[in-house]
């Protein structure tokens, strides 16, 4: 593995975490989906922009558009759920891990 990388591979990891943890909550695990799903998309677009800038592959159009339109939909997935202050109360830790994973990448 890469030690460049490690921040995006941790991102990646706990991610999964919260996709497992939603399977075994069943139906009430929609917060841990999203934070799952929104911390995968966004470690993947923070890495596509890493390996970008390093020079590992091509600075195309197509992958800018991609990291792009990967971190906009987070930024929707955000402010589309419902009551998301509320539910920062309740459960910081799936409702506040985007947010904080894009700080801490960023």
């Amino acid at each position: 593995m890469d030690r460049r990388f490690v921040g995006a591979t941790a991102a990646l990891i706990l991610g999964a975490l919260f996709l497992m943890t939603a399977a075994s909550r069943g139906y009430d695990a929609v917060p841990q989906v999203l934070s799952g799903a929104g911390t995968i998309v966004g470690a993947l677009a923070y890495r596509s922009l890493k390996r970008r800038r390093l020079g590992l592959c091509d600075n195309s159009i197509g992958r800018r558009v991609a990291e792009g339109t990967a971190l906009l939909s987070i930024v929707a997935l955000l402010l589309l759920q419902s009551s998301v202050l509320a539910r920062l109360d309740r459960e910081p830790v799936p409702t506040g891990a985007i947010p904080a994973w894009e700080q801490l990448l960023a």
